[in-house]
Parts: structure tokens; C-alpha cells; sequence
């Protein structure tokens, strides 16, 4: 027999399988496959589990579960933003012992019982809140107080910082770094490329090249508004420059989807980047490294992102439980780079 100071439905939990499937493999017993048994038996293993009869030789800490929630929308769909996220979530929670379980939270099932009830099992919740809007506030906060004092944190969106914890980039200090340094190549006329999908992250960045435009005396122009997929992207930016249009100088783009696009249709109407236009884009997605040319950027340090809301809520958990958890809510807004490549050019405009 297995023993452990974890139970069998923290192992379904974390496996996504039934606790009876659970039992069968953990006790030798007939009934499920040999790869759910191995998979049962090697999470037991890491976990500390041992076989009847074997001590330990010094108390194991229970292991933590901690939910990781990913709103779904059309961001989140589009773009590899939220499982670069969740690799810094797996990756703090692993050097603590603890274990993370992936849900979806869908906008139109937010108050799904099965969310109630999942979240009454889990030690801690973290959100990736890219695509939350105000018309979700309600619904979410709603679900989120159901948990009581469950500490959870909302990842990569402050439209709920009034309520609990969020973790962000600093996003609108990016868009100021991005815009800044086009002005300093001695930019004088910058385009935007606007994501028709708004988020408030992308509210964020807009607000940010606008302010450093106005402070130098500079208007936007023009904004050619793209789908946020890469294909649509990609056919809105061909129909703006079928219309033949008076090219800016330079181009600011929302993310770094959008900007591969851009790119890939100016190599369609051979216009050549960065020699007649140059473009910087946010993120630093994989894919801006793989375009030709390479894009320059600001770098989300996104992993960190995950690991920080990790480690807030490793130390809420960790709070004696003679005292109080701290009613502060926390928000965090993690610093953004500059990453410079090729596709803005750094003569021309001198």
C-alpha cells in the first residue's frame, strides 16, 4: 500500500483523471492502463510518495495545487503569450514542491458550478486575464469571492486591481521606450499599427506612444487597424496598402504578431524594411526573431510574469495561521526592454 499525506483526489486534481483510477493504480489493482498507472505512480514518486513499511527521514511539507485559470479570448487564441506564462508558473512551482492543474475559464460559463466547485479544492489561483474586459468584471469577481480567502492573482490585466492581487508588464512604459527610440533615430512621422481587438494592455501601449508623440510635438498618422490572427493581419495590411497610400517613415505596432504581418505584406508590394519603412513591435514573441529582417522590439519578461504570481501566492499560503493575511492588495508591474534588431533602420533619418 501507498501512503502519503496527500489524497487520491489531489492526484486527480493535478492529472485530470478519476480518484478511482487513482486508487486502482496506486494500489496495484487491475482496471486502468499501463500508461495511467505509470503516469499515477511517477507523480506519486516526485511527490513523495513511499511504500508501506519505509520511513521518512524527515517530514515532507504537503504539496501545494495551485489552479492556473486561462481566460480564453481571442488574444489568448492567436498568440503563444499564455503558455510562455504558464512555463513560469510550472517552473516556481516546481522548485517550491507544488503542483500546478490547467483549467480554461470560458466569458459566457464564468459562474459554471464546476468552477465553484474546483476552486474550493485548490490552494491557490492564478489567472491569465489578457483578454478579461469590463463586461467580465462582474461575472469574475462574482466567481472570485465565492473562494473566500483563497489568495489568487490575476496575471497580465489591472482592470481588477482594486480587488485582488495583479501581476503585469509595465506596458505603457514599453510603448514610451519603443516610441522614444524612433525619435531618437530622428522619426519625425510614425505610424500606428492598432490591433482591432482592444484589450487593456493594448489601451495601455496606445496611451503611451500617444503621450511621448505629444510631448515632442508629434500627431500619429497614420493608424491602419489589423486583426489581431496573423492571416488577418496580414490581408487588412495589403488592403490598406492597395489603396497606395503616403507610407510613414516608421510604424509602432501593438505586438509582435502584428508586425511580422506587416512586414511580410511589405515584402508582398516590395516595400523594403527597414531602407523606406522601418517598424518596431512588443513582446519580443518568438517570431520576432524569425522575420526577415529581425524585429526590433520591447521584451516582456513573461516567465517572470508567471513566477511572481507564484510567489505571491506561496506567501500568503505560508502565513501562520495566527495571523491575519495581509488586506493589501498587490500590484506589480514588471519592467520591459528594448530589444534592438534590424528592421528599424538607425541612418536614414539622422
Amino acid at each position: 500500500m501507498i501512503m502519503s499525506q496527500m489524497t487520491a483526489k489531489q492526484i486527480a486534481y493535478m492529472l485530470g483523471i478519476s480518484t478511482t483510477a487513482v486508487s486502482l493504480a496506486l494500489n496495484g489493482k487491475a482496471g486502468v492502463s499501463e500508461k495511467t498507472r505509470t503516469l499515477v505512480m511517477e507523480t506519486a514518486q516526485k511527490h513523495g510518495y513511499q511504500t508501506a513499511g519505509r520511513k521518512h527521514t524527515q517530514p515532507i511539507p504537503p504539496t501545494k495545487i495551485l489552479c492556473f485559470m486561462i481566460f480564453v479570448g481571442n488574444i489568448v487564441n492567436h498568440s503563444p503569450f499564455g503558455s510562455f506564462v504558464l512555463q513560469g508558473v510550472e517552473s516556481a512551482a516546481a522548485e517550491n514542491g507544488h503542483s500546478i492543474l490547467v483549467r480554461h475559464l470560458y466569458s459566457d460559463s464564468i459562474l459554471n458550478p464546476e468552477n465553484i466547485e474546483l476552486l474550493r479544492r485548490v490552494d491557490g489561483l492564478i489567472i491569465l486575464g489578457t483578454d478579461i474586459c469590463a463586461e467580465h468584471c462582474t461575472d469574475l469577481s462574482a466567481l472570485l469571492k465565492t473562494t473566500g480567502d483563497l489568495p489568487k492573482v490575476i496575471v497580465d490585466n489591472m482592470i481588477m486591481a482594486g480587488e485582488f492581487h495583479c501581476v503585469c508588464s509595465d506596458v505603457y512604459r514599453g510603448a514610451r521606450s519603443a516610441v522614444t527610440y524612433l525619435i531618437e533615430q530622428g522619426f519625425q512621422s510614425i505610424g500606428y499599427l492598432r490591433s482591432k481587438q482592444r484589450i487593456m494592455t493594448f489601451t495601455e501601449r496606445e496611451r503611451g506612444m500617444n503621450d511621448v508623440l505629444s510631448e515632442n510635438g508629434l500627431l500619429v498618422a497614420p493608424v491602419v487597424n489589423l486583426g489581431i490572427a496573423s492571416d488577418d493581419a496580414y490581408g487588412d495590411m495589403c488592403a490598406w496598402l492597395k489603396t497606395d497610400p503616403i507610407l510613414p517613415q516608421s510604424f509602432f505596432a501593438e505586438n509582435d504578431v502584428v508586425a511580422a504581418a506587416a512586414i511580410r505584406a511589405m515584402n508582398t508590394f516590395n516595400i523594403s524594411v527597414p531602407e523606406q519603412v522601418s517598424i518596431i513591435g512588443f513582446d519580443d514573441a518568438p517570431i520576432a526573431a524569425m522575420t526577415t529582417p529581425p524585429i526590433t522590439t520591447v521584451k516582456s519578461f513573461i516567465d517572470e510574469l508567471g513566477a511572481t504570481a507564484v510567489h505571491v501566492i506561496l506567501h500568503h499560503t505560508s502565513m501562520p495561521q495566527n495571523k491575519p493575511v495581509t488586506k493589501a492588495l498587490l500590484q506589480i508591474y514588471i519592467s520591459m526592454k528594448l530589444i534592438k534588431r534590424e528592421s528599424v533602420s538607425t541612418k536614414k533619418f539622422l
